[in-house]
């Protein structure tokens, strides 16, 4: 396998939260009919290389709609993102903002989903090899509620050639997860000039906050009657499912 220095166990996401020396990473593979969408959630700590991995999006067969809906529901949309570059088409959609149509109580609206601060996943000449070689200076504590992303763990392998001898590059299955955590911390540690920053958007919190005013609306939408509105999506802080998941941690 390509990666032998992880363990599955709970940890405490509020404890990371609240470490000065912990920064959150995001990344975003992308799909449809034959490969999956996969979005993954990490926390890092550079100087010890440990990443805690906490949240997961793995769905074949998703627009780019949906996509952005999802990230929104899960409440990471105001956070840096790095995506596949290979679909700078949907990093450019995504960022922009993608409507869609709805009715309440007899009238239409339009609700737009963005993901702002997007960014285009670092490419060049062996890129993933690279990556794949600084993923493995972390040691990675995966969450035990992600089941994908710890069978691709399991799974992930170099390829071989006709002869059996391994090519130096990684088989294209069980590489969705690991595709979108790669670029999540490569992207990251080249922010910068090489350090680590903060990614922006809104802040980490294990309790509800109250949503943020709409913001500005759509400018190239349909026209509207006065009976229809366009409804801008606020932009959340962490997701419900997470504060769920990890209620039941042991607070330190």
């Amino acid at each position: 396998m390509i990666y032998s220095n992880w363990e599955v166990k709970d940890f405490n996401i509020s404890y990371l939260k609240s470490r000065d020396d912990v920064k959150f990473i995001f990344g975003l593979d992308f799909g449809y009919q034959v490969s999956y969408n996969a979005f993954i959630a990490a926390a890092i700590e550079p100087t010890t290389r440990t990443m805690w991995v906490f949240d997961e999006m793995y769905e074949k067969g998703m627009t780019n709609l949906d996509i952005a809906k999802r990230i929104t529901a899960m409440g990471y949309s105001k956070e840096r993102i790095w995506a596949d570059s290979a679909e700078p088409k949907s990093i450019a959609e995504l960022r922009g903002g993608l409507i869609e149509e709805t009715i309440v109580n007899g009238r239409r609206e339009y609700v737009r989903y963005s993901l702002p601060n997007i960014t285009e996943a670092l490419k060049g000449p062996d890129s993933v090899a690279n990556g794949i070689s600084k993923m493995q200076e972390f040691h990675q504590i995966v969450h035990p509620s992600l089941e994908h992303y710890i069978l691709e763990l399991n799974n992930y392998a170099w390829a071989k050639d006709k002869d059996g001898n391994l090519t130096g590059k990684p088989e294209k299955i069980y590489d969705h997860d690991m595709d979108a955590a790669r670029m999540a911390l490569t992207g990251e540690l080249s922010y910068g000039h090489g350090g680590v920053v903060e990614a922006k958007g809104g802040e980490f919190t294990t309790e509800e906050t109250p949503q943020s005013a709409p913001v500005n609306t759509f400018q190239e939408r349909p026209a509207v009657t006065p009976a229809e509105q366009v409804v801008e999506v606020p932009q959340t802080s962490l997701r419900k499912r997470v504060c769920r998941v990890f209620s039941s941690i042991r607070s330190d």
